[in-house]
């Protein structure tokens, strides 16, 4: 009877126990599948900043063509002048009854201006650093958006790596839970100790933990790049997409001469060198009593008033003479500001132009050093990735030998835990190689200033994801 009622008591203690394999659902969240083609179109057809960078193109080629034609061209434009006049009197006054006239008086017509034959080439400095940096800017947008691919990239294969490793804890969870219901009936029985079952149950509550943690990873993911691309759908982006893995096919020398030609801040610098240059040739310019010629084309105007209308050319006041004029406009100072005869302005320009050259030196150094270091990167990463495939391929074929001799009762649950957890990790760990792989890629094709590598393509050199 004591017997009897020890093996109740044993039973009703394991009993206890929440199967939370039982009621945890694997699948919980509805998803929305999505290529890496897809998610990189969608984030340059919906993204905010994306738009907002077309809009900004068509404002720069609006503010170059103004600049364009104030250069080349005369600035010809049609005028229409008129006095006070009234068009309706609402009450006759006892001063001056007759009040404004009714009739407008006025005149309208073409003004041609004055137009710049010659100054020295100082307009046409200006006229330079405006055209060369219209064209840096339109091109720093295009880098803006080529940064947004890079993003949706990273963003993507992130999300794939965070829905590889919840799979990984899910498989860690089905196989615990088994051995923890194998162990829980063995302990009923009486045919292992306690302490084997509590191993076996925080074993299997460990890799509750993990799983749950990764779909809460995988779901920020999932938020990331839905913000990226615009996606306004409460489903979990789930991606089809995986990493390829290629090895290095490319030189360091070769990535230097792309970054060379491609590099933003290089690119800046060389556009810096440029712009400065010019405005120390217009600061010695505008230093010396050097005339302006200008002609003024003068205006063809109609006058009209209540009795009378004429029409007449003229280029100034009482004046229908076409002349070329010459004016000088210069001042130099002999004491205060600027220096003795603007010596300090110039200085001041010339220096400006060598920190400029100082600074191409320093970007150069600079990323001749990064491609360095993340080509180095690449090669301890290919590494590493080598070796973990060959160590997880060991460590599966160990799991599956010591799965079979646990179950068997002919090994320790101590190995079989250490055997497991060693299998998890270690396709965790692959799967972090992978992605600090392509990472540093990313990252090397954003210091040569391209979408992608030579000879690889990010969005079509991809694999399938099983699901």
């Amino acid at each position: 009877m004591l017997i009897f009622i020890l093996t109740l008591f044993t039973i009703n203690s394991y009993s206890n126990d929440i199967f939370v394999s039982k009621s945890l659902n694997w699948n919980p969240d509805k998803k929305e599948y999505l290529t890496l083609a897809d998610a990189v179109d969608q984030s340059i057809n919906l993204n905010f900043q994306e738009k907002e960078r077309k809009y900004t193109k068509e404002i720069l080629e609006i503010d170059y063509k103004n600049k364009h034609d104030a250069f080349w061209y005369p600035k010809i434009s049609f005028e229409v002048n008129a006095d006070p006049y009234s068009i309706f009197r609402l009450k006759n006054g006892d001063v001056n009854p007759n009040g404004i006239t009714k009739t407008p008086n006025g005149s309208l017509g073409i003004n041609l201006g004055d137009y710049t034959l010659f100054n020295w080439g100082k307009d046409y400095l200006i006229y330079q650093n405006d055209k060369d940096i219209f064209k840096r800017d339109t091109v720093i947008l295009s880098e803006k958006q080529r940064q947004l691919k890079h993003l949706v990239i990273l963003r993507y294969y992130q999300l794939a790596q965070k829905l590889k490793i919840s799979k990984y804890y899910k498989f860690m969870v089905q196989q615990s839970s088994f051995v923890y219901r194998f162990n829980k009936e063995r302990a009923i029985a009486n045919k292992i100790q306690k302490l084997e079952y509590f191993q076996a149950k925080s074993l299997y509550l460990s890799a509750q933990e993990n799983y749950h943690q990764a779909r809460q990873e995988l779901k920020a993911a999932s938020f990331e790049l839905a913000k990226l691309i615009i996606d306004k759908s409460d489903k979990i982006l789930t991606p089809l997409n995986d990493i390829q893995f290629f090895p290095i096919a490319y030189n360091i020398e070769h990535l230097q001469e792309i970054a060379e030609a491609n590099n933003e801040n290089i690119l800046n610098t060389k556009l810096n060198i440029k712009t400065t240059k010019r405005e120390y040739q217009k600061e010695v310019r505008n230093n010396l009593p050097l005339p302006k010629i200008t002609l003024n084309l003068g205006a063809y105007k109609h006058h009209f008033a209540a009795n009378s209308s004429r029409t007449h050319y003229q280029t100034g006041p009482s004046q229908s003479s076409v002349d070329l004029v010459a004016t000088i406009n210069a001042s130099w100072t002999i004491m205060g500001e600027n220096g003795l005869f603007n010596k300090r302005t110039l200085r001041k320009s010339h220096l400006n132009h060598i920190v400029e050259k100082t600074k191409l030196k320093n970007f150069r150094h600079s990323i001749k050093t990064s491609v360095k270091k993340f080509f180095n990167d690449l090669k301890y990463l290919s590494r590493l990735i080598k070796i973990s495939k060959t160590k997880l391929k060991t460590n599966k074929n160990q799991y599956d030998i010591i799965f079979n001799q646990y179950t068997k009762k002919q090994t320790t649950f101590i190995n079989y835990q250490d055997a497991l957890v060693s299998y998890i990790n270690e396709q965790v760990n692959m799967t972090n190689y992978l992605i600090s792989y392509i990472s540093t890629k990313i990252s090397i094709a954003s210091a040569i200033g391209t979408v992608n590598l030579p000879n690889e393509n990010f969005i079509k050199n991809t694999i399938e994801l099983k699901e």
